[in-house]
């Protein structure tokens, strides 16, 4: 059984946080608490008291700060837009479109799906590139780095959201942090990643990798990077280690649910006005 626990990390080595790295979270903490203060939430919220919530499709609720593109004004917050298309919410973000599958205003956070993914379609690959180098912290929405999940079998707090990345190679590769992870055949012999690139692609060597955002310098010799995205990992109660340390290759089902699920974003910066930070 996985439970949670939310951190702060400055650093994480293959997702696993060292006892430094706790002392350093802890002591993060304590600036961030000294630097930043929780604005009143009536005083945040004001002008939308007259405001029923909205609802597209699966997503009841839609209330502050978040809005549809057609509710009046004044209720909710601009930066936290979404629009209703086909009855889905849909959210854009740093040019892609991603489908909202839940809000929760528990823990602050939103989980999205790049649109690119299709329930029926095992071969579907996301359609925009997304990394955690996109955020910065003067961002509506902030990736989730520092929350970890404490997995018992093994005692290893394991990342929540993490980058799936697709590569594909003229030749197999050996001794890679991907060689491992190639997907099964079966997976992209039809449909969208084997067509989506040039007509010999089906002849090419595909492979996941998982916690990976490798630089164009990295990538190895003969090999594209097709498209890098994200995944949270309660997706279907799998763990990171199942691929990463124990190197075991994903099944197309695995792929595909931990793209369908989508991944968690942070959105409780709505509520924090940051100060310039503490004096040296």
């Amino acid at each position: 059984m996985i439970h949670s626990v939310n951190m702060l990390s400055l650093s994480m080595a293959r997702g696993i946080m060292s006892f430094p790295a706790v002392l350093t979270t802890l002591f993060v903490l304590l600036l961030f608490h000294q630097t930043c203060s929780v604005k009143d939430i009536h005083l945040t919220e004001a002008g939308n008291g007259t405001c029923s919530p909205s609802s597209c499709g699966s997503i009841q609720n839609i209330s502050y700060p978040f809005r549809l593109m057609e509710d009046p004004p004044n209720c909710g917050d601009q930066r936290y837009k979404l629009s209703c298309e086909n009855n889905i919410a849909v959210l854009y973000l740093y040019g892609g479109k991603y489908y909202v599958r839940e809000i929760n205003y528990s823990d602050y956070t939103i989980r999205v799906v790049d649109s690119g993914i299709q329930r029926a379609n095992f071969s579907s690959i996301p359609r925009y590139f997304l990394t955690d180098y996109n955020f910065s912290y003067v961002d509506p929405y902030s990736y989730p780095e520092g929350t970890y999940y404490f997995n018992k079998v093994d005692s290893i707090y394991y990342a929540r959201t993490i980058s799936i990345a697709f590569l594909s190679c003229e030749k197999q590769v050996i001794n890679s942090e991907y060689s491992d992870l190639n997907i099964p055949t079966n997976c992209s012999e039809k449909g969208v990643y084997s067509s989506k690139y040039s007509s010999s692609s089906s002849q090419m060597h595909r492979y996941v990798a998982y916690d990976l955002t490798p630089l164009p310098e990295e990538v190895e010799e003969s090999c594209r990077l097709d498209i890098i995205s994200l995944i949270s990992l309660e997706a279907d109660g799998y763990t990171e280690a199942a691929h990463r340390y124990k190197k075991a290759a994903p099944s197309c089902e695995e792929i595909h649910n931990e793209l369908l699920y989508g991944f968690m974003l942070y959105w409780f910066q709505v509520y924090c006005k940051c100060d310039a930070g503490p004096s040296m």
